[in-house]
């Protein structure tokens, strides 16, 4: 087993050497070249992130500049991933070189050098160029740094926002959500769907979106609008209405029964008793507010925004239903029956 290792490691001829020399001049020349314009546009990002970071405290009075320079600064921090990922795959090289120099190098040593001196200079130049190979990577990862908004798959978690407000709940930070995030929701009936479209203005995630609506025969539709999922943008999604929850639904099933009617039931609410509540990841009540619905009879689009801020206590059916993370829309019709239906992801 040994021998034949050894048979292997001085295997390599003069054309590995040539072939791996001609290889690895042009990786030298390309790699590390456009992972440094890399590293130095990212420096540079980092350098507007954090500018555009404090300008932001001091915006946060102003809606449309606060979400023009949020929005930016997500951008700037999406190039993060882009300067990892040629890091990434710079390190891999530099490592699959390394190995492969070591290979050449005891070879060319072996079979081809005849001479003390040639191998002392084959074998320092090899150890050189291994060490280069080693520390360079080092060197470009010092480039990284923490931005003051960890930005992932252009989003981020809600609790970042409260870096910049420094107030959480109990209504101190009722701007942000009434002027700034503004969650709006929309029902809109097609021929053939009932759809459910969720915007944002910023695309935050890890928290989630529970509406009480009530309209005038005091009926109540109830929808979690669930964002938990971190790294994702949830700045403009879709769902679809299924059929009544059951146990034997299967997949096809969901979608074989939709209640049109509820559209035509919540055009016109009763503002006063319905609600939106804003949680975080561990069910915490971050706003509570009003909400109100405009209605278009063209469109056939009722949609639903926060109206003004309150403090309230949830409870009977919404104390329960926000406890539940799943993507489910309630109706609860006059008779005090509370019905499940399927909320699924519509693209």
């Amino acid at each position: 087993m040994l021998i034949d290792f050894l048979e292997f490691m001085i295997s390599a001829s003069n054309d590995s050497y040539i072939f791996l020399a001609g290889i690895s001049a042009v990786i030298g020349a390309i790699l590390p070249l456009s992972t440094i314009i890399f590293a130095n546009f990212y420096e540079k990002s980092t350098v507007q992130t954090n500018d555009l970071y404090w300008e932001l405290k001091r915006e946060v009075n102003n809606s449309k500049a606060f979400i023009e320079g949020f929005n930016k600064i997500i951008y700037l921090g999406d190039n993060r991933e882009i300067f990892n990922s040629t890091l990434k795959l710079f390190k891999l090289i530099s490592y699959i070189l390394i190995l492969l120099w070591v290979l050449v190098g005891v070879g060319y040593i072996a079979n081809v050098s005849k001479k003390p001196l040639d191998s002392f200079i084959i074998s320092c130049s090899t150890l050189a160029l291994i060490s280069l190979l080693i520390y360079l990577p080092r060197i470009l990862s010092r480039f990284q740094r923490e931005l003051p908004i960890k930005v992932e798959n252009k989003s981020c978690s809600i609790n970042e926002i409260y870096n910049i407000f420094d107030v959480k709940g109990k209504g101190e930070d009722k701007l942000f959500y009434e002027e700034i995030l503004v969650p709006t929701l929309s029902i809109v009936n097609t021929n053939s769907k009932l759809f459910i479209r969720y915007n944002q203005n910023l695309p935050l995630n890890n928290y989630k979106v529970f509406y009480s609506i009530q309209n005038k025969n005091k009926e109540r539709l109830f929808i979690n609008i669930g964002l938990l999922i971190k790294n994702k943008d949830f700045k403009n999604i879709h769902y679809t209405i299924g059929n009544e929850v059951s146990n034997t639904d299967t997949v096809q099933n969901k979608f074989s029964s939709i209640p049109f009617g509820i559209i035509s039931k919540f055009n016109e609410i009763d503002s006063k008793n319905s609600f939106i509540y804003i949680l975080d990841s561990l069910n915490q009540i971050l706003y509570t507010g009003e909400v109100k619905c405009i209605f278009n009879s063209e469109t056939k689009i009722s949609k639903y925004t926060i109206k003004t801020y309150i403090d309230k206590s949830p409870n009977g059916h919404i104390s329960k239903l926000l406890q539940n993370n799943e993507k489910e829309v309630h109706l609860l019709d006059d008779q005090q029956k509370l019905t499940p239906y399927y909320l699924l992801d519509y693209n």
